[in-house]
């Protein structure tokens, strides 16, 4: 049997089994892999150990249950195998940065508001303007983007597990291998993104939405693969679009250089006074100072982290990493970075980014820079792929406006 029909067994064991804390002898097992070499085999077709991929998979199933139901944290922690629910909260917390309590209430709806129900009334309206589509389960939906590389799909699966969010498909299986997923965001017409593996399914589903007034929808391409048929579908549709791409880094290492004089430390709430004195420094204007601030009075996002580049006890580089954890992997993106002065050279913003993303990788399985373009990314395509970053999709970003 071939390695990749091996590996798809053992994907589908885990997506069948998340309620047991599999092991991973029992996974190497059951796919039919000799122990040997099946680590090494899964993590180089899927990016994550079996034992790792498996428990993604369960926290990413256990937030959907808090997103979607009101089942108590006690039920859905037995569910997923978990002895007690403050086992369940501890790696919940790990993995997601909020308790699941937490999670559940940042999540929750709270009363309705008009311009809320306008934005739902257009999923609706959505839905009833295409009855070519069939409603389609989320769960299975998140078990084929977690069977078809993780990596690419993790801005899709965020997407998915969006609260309003509704998937649609026009694949007649039961388990479909492409489908819509629109999301209101309190926007009179939603937003929608492709997810499709082939570029033939993506091109249904844009002919599809071509009759619609309105468009704003989102498709990731496989780097590896040119959908010309697609863009020279939507240029000829004189649709707007943004390019960018999504990029992170494939290992969990990063190699820090060390420069003389020069050292970077995370930033404490002390160091604040220094953070604002580099805001009003010129070149150091657009440092999100307020965001790091509210960050650490726990107001902000609570995993941002903030790093400093000093020479000679002077702040003159800052990052500000933050953690996206609402898309179901735990995934850093670069966030924010710029120096001052001797901070500004290639090789200070080196040092400063390269200890940032091993600080951060050391928590979360993958650091991006999410949506990146050459021209409006902090850091640049270039730059990013010298770090050793790769792309893994690009995005297509396309909208039209009623004139």
């Amino acid at each position: 049997m071939e390695t990749t029909t091996l590996i798809e067994n053992a994907i589908r064991f885990i997506q069948q089994n998340p309620q047991e804390n599999l092991s991973l002898q029992s996974i190497a097992e059951n796919a039919g892999f000799s122990l040997t070499y099946f680590d090494a085999l899964f993590q180089k077709y899927t990016g994550y150990s079996p034992v790792e991929y498996a428990r993604k998979y369960k926290l990413t199933r256990s937030a959907l249950q808090l997103r979607t139901t009101r089942k108590t944290v006690l039920d859905i922690a037995l569910e997923f195998g978990y002895e007690s629910p403050e086992s369940f909260a501890r790696a919940f917390k790990a993995y997601y940065g909020l308790s699941p309590s937490d999670y559940r209430a940042q999540n929750e709806q709270e009363a309705v508001t008009w311009k809320e129900l306008s934005g739902k009334i257009s999923v609706a309206f959505f839905k009833r303007n295409f009855p070519q589509l069939r409603s389609c389960d989320r769960e299975k939906a998140l078990d084929y983007c977690f069977s078809n590389d993780l990596r690419f799909h993790a801005e899709n699966i965020g997407f998915i597990l969006n609260g309003d969010a509704e998937v649609f498909t026009l694949d007649e299986r039961e388990s479909p291998e492409h489908f819509l997923c629109a999301a209101d965001y309190n926007r009179a017409e939603p937003i929608v993104y492709i997810i499709a593996g082939r570029e033939a399914d993506a091109m249904a589903y844009l002919q599809l939405l071509s009759g619609s007034e309105n468009m704003n929808f989102t498709v990731r391409v496989p780097v590896s693969e040119n959908w010309t048929m697609l863009e020279n579908e939507i240029e000829r549709m004189n649709l707007e679009v943004h390019y960018g791409y999504d990029m992170l880094v494939p290992d969990k290492t990063v190699e820090v250089p060390e420069i003389e004089g020069m050292s970077v430390r995370e930033l404490r709430t002390a160091d604040l006074p220094l953070v604002w004195a580099f805001k009003k420094t010129p070149g150091g204007e657009a440092c999100p100072a307020a965001a790091l601030q509210l960050a650490f009075t726990g107001k902000g996002n609570p995993g941002m982290r903030g790093f400093g580049l000093f020479v000679d006890g002077e702040l003159v580089g800052i990052s500000m990493p933050a953690p996206d954890f609402m898309r179901g992997i735990c995934k850093y993106d670069i966030g924010w970075i710029g120096g001052i002065g001797a901070g500004s050279s290639l090789q200070a913003m080196e040092l400063l980014w390269k200890h940032s993303a091993a600080v951060c990788l050391r928590e979360a399985a993958m650091f991006g820079n999410g949506d990146a373009e050459e021209n409006d990314s902090l850091l640049g395509i270039s730059f990013s792929q010298r770090m050793g970053m790769e792309k893994i999709a690009k995005v297509l970003r396309c909208r039209r406006s009623c004139q």
